[in-house]
């Protein structure tokens, strides 16, 4: 399912997972573990690969997304507001990319961009 192998994760990002209360419960776990299996550019789980929301209210005050050059910082949002919209659709692409105001070709192509398409 992954191209990436992950060794482990960091004992901040666990402590991270550990703090929330998992309203969505499983569900809502497995959808954070898979974008952070998406945002992997190392073998271990870090706090910068966990959504922000979840960052803040477990306490913890990095900002994973403003690190970096301007075109990293943009392709980081552009990845993340894109598997969030796909989240949002219940992984329907027609519904992501309407709710994106983008055409279904263009998400295509963001997804490509992003190795988010399955």
């Amino acid at each position: 399912m992954f191209a990436q192998s992950v060794t482990g994760i960091t004992f901040e990002a666990m402590d991270v997972l550990r703090k929330h209360r998992w309203p969505g419960n499983i569900r809502e776990l497995e959808n954070i573990i898979e974008r952070a299996f998406n945002m992997l550019d190392d073998t271990e789980i870090h706090l910068k690969h966990l959504p922000n929301y979840l960052q803040i209210l477990a306490g913890h005050n990095t900002r994973p997304f403003i690190e970096g050059s301007l075109e990293s910082i943009l392709n980081n949002v552009e990845k993340e507001a894109l598997m969030i919209a796909l989240e949002t659709a219940k992984g329907n692409k027609v519904q992501a990319a309407k709710n994106l105001g983008l055409s279904r070709a263009g998400l295509y192509k963001k997804l490509i961009k992003h190795q988010l398409h399955k």
